[in-house]
């Protein structure tokens, strides 16, 4: 890049400013009208926010405000369209009667499942619906 600006190049590496707000092109989008530039997202947006803000991976799945916050602030700064929510498939293990553990280190990305609910085939017929208003992270999202 150095070598591009002593020939006397300029603007390369220069990133065009947005027209739209984030809500404006997503809703254009939606609508099938123009928009200036093309939504970008980022797929580890879990982790990285988490390290963005100084937050743990556990604070992610255990905090909900933290990880609305993270994710929240993290897409404003980088002007991702992104929408802050909880992932994670071993939450679902959680909600069903499962065990998981949470993460604990800096290469843990995300719970890990560690008494499955269904193991074998009767198993399956034995699952009971569970009460939304307390299965698993189910109560905290909804705070």
């Amino acid at each position: 890049m150095v070598g591009l600006w002593k020939r006397g190049i300029s603007g390369v590496g220069l990133l065009k400013q947005d027209k739209m707000t984030r809500d404006e092109r997503m809703i254009a989008l939606m609508k099938r009208q123009p928009i200036d530039r093309i939504p970008f997202g980022y797929r580890n947006f879990t982790g990285f926010s988490a390290f963005n803000c100084g937050y743990t991976m556990a604070d992610m799945f255990t905090d909900v405000q933290k990880c609305f916050d993270a994710m929240t602030w993290t897409a404003e700064q980088y002007g991702w369209q992104m929408t802050p929510m909880i992932v994670g498939s071993a939450l679902r293990t959680l909600e069903w009667g499962g065990d998981i553990k949470w993460p604990t280190s800096p290469f843990a990305q995300a719970p890990i499942a560690t008494r499955y609910p269904v193991i074998t085939e009767d198993d399956v017929w034995n699952l009971k619906t569970p009460d939304v208003t307390t299965a698993g992270i189910v109560p905290r999202m909804i705070k």
